[in-house]
């Protein structure tokens, strides 16, 4: 019996006779309700409610119903995003603020025909770093507040101490909870960083209610999907989410080109991640579109990129079948990270109490026993396989 998260997958993103038998195989169990919990959880019930109308799948009365119900609260909940999504774009326009939406919104606007085809519960945006203040003047009028537990200069001293590097970003909320993640540094993989200007020069016009704001242009948009999973380690909650995000552009394949995205996944050091999500696609359907393209990719690749690929895309399978990531390893593969983590410990104590205060992280110390207990359990557990994969994440992340 396969794992719900397996189906999952299957359901989404699989030929139709792998996905109608995944659907049979939740109704011969009676593991339906279970379905629909996790699609919700993991934000793709409107992906997989179309998929499941597609495919003609018969679902049980009570289960169609809620289904339906859910995606019906859904399409509320994206609708009410999107209104507030464009108020904060055209507060920041009205500013002379340039600004680009990306994500969930981004995608929302420039992808997906409807805002209740795309779950969101925010709107992530990119500004020059420049703008910062501008931006935060402008947000605070209408009524959004940065979330912070001091003051703006010691989270930004914060940012620049991480033991990982990471985004410079801010969290700012309004009064009913709707958050906003501003942007105004993007990092990549292994020192490589997103061209901020690039990204902003690059954006185009999409409609959002009728009403045009500025979103990452198609080769970002899917970069910074890739990118997204590369910062939530390929686990499966984020990673499902960008694969149905990168599925739709490649049934979208005449709004962008290949080349460039290529072109650009090498700048940005996510070549070998976006393969991999890619091949991860194409491994599910000989059919998908991106089977052909992949292949004749491949001849122009490196065996290290290649590799890389393959072990990401084996990375992610293992945490889909239920291997939990342990994050500890993977920071300690890489010497750098633990350089990092030694010197901030040394020289920035305070920031760990900040990041407590934060994010409400009960515990951050070096030698937490449980998590050297479980440090030990994974590494016993340990084949080449898993290694591979673990090193090639590391080695993305940080160097």
């Amino acid at each position: 019996m396969q794992s719900i998260q397996c189906l999952l997958a299957e359901l989404l993103f699989a030929e139709p006779t792998r996905a109608i038998a995944a659907g049979t195989e939740l109704t011969t169990t009676e593991r339906w309700h279970q379905m629909l919990e996790l699609s919700f959880k993991w934000r793709v019930t409107p992906q997989l409610w179309q998929r499941l109308q597609y495919l003609e799948i018969d679902l049980p009365d009570t289960v169609r119903g809620e289904f339906s119900q859910l995606c019906r609260v859904i399409a509320v909940q994206s609708t009410t995003a999107a209104h507030r999504s464009v108020r904060v774009m055209s507060a920041l326009h009205a500013a002379g603020i340039e600004a680009v939406a990306f994500k969930g919104i981004g995608v929302m606007a420039s992808l997906y025909a409807k805002p209740s085809d795309r779950m969101v519960g925010d709107v992530d945006i990119l500004i020059a770093p420049e703008s910062l203040e501008a931006a935060i003047t402008a947000l605070t009028y209408i009524g959004f507040t940065p979330v912070l537990p001091g003051e703006l200069n010691d989270y930004l001293e914060y940012l620049h101490h991480r033991t990982r590097a990471d985004n410079l970003f801010l969290i700012l909320e309004d009064a009913s909870g709707f958050e906003i993640d501003l942007h105004w540094g993007l990092k990549a993989t292994a020192g490589v960083e997103f061209s901020v200007a690039d990204i902003l020069s690059r954006a185009v016009t999409a409609t959002l209610l009728n009403q045009p704001i500025q979103v990452a242009s198609p080769s970002d948009a899917m970069l910074l999907s890739v990118h997204h999973s590369i910062r939530d380690d390929l686990a499966p909650a984020s990673a499902i989410k960008d694969l149905c995000d990168l599925h739709t552009w490649w049934m979208n394949r005449d709004r962008w080109e290949l080349g460039s995205v290529i072109h650009q996944a090498e700048k940005t050091g996510l070549l070998a991640p976006l393969i991999a999500l890619w091949q991860t696609l194409a491994s599910y359907d000989a059919t998908h579109p991106v089977q052909r393209e992949v292949q004749d990719i491949h001849a122009h690749l490196t065996t290290e990129i290649l590799s890389t690929a393959q072990n990401l895309q084996s990375l992610f399978m293992l945490q889909l079948q239920g291997e939990n990531l342990n994050r500890d390893l993977v920071n300690g593969l890489n010497w750098s990270t633990v350089q990092r983590f030694i010197r901030r410990r040394l020289q920035k104590g305070g920031t760990i109490s900040f990041d407590q205060s934060l994010w409400g992280i009960r515990h951050s110390g070096a030698f937490n026993f449980k998590k050297i207990q479980r440090l030990f359990k994974t590494l016993f557990q340990l084949d080449r396989k898993k290694l591979d994969a673990y090193k090639a994440l590391s080695n993305l992340q940080d160097r």
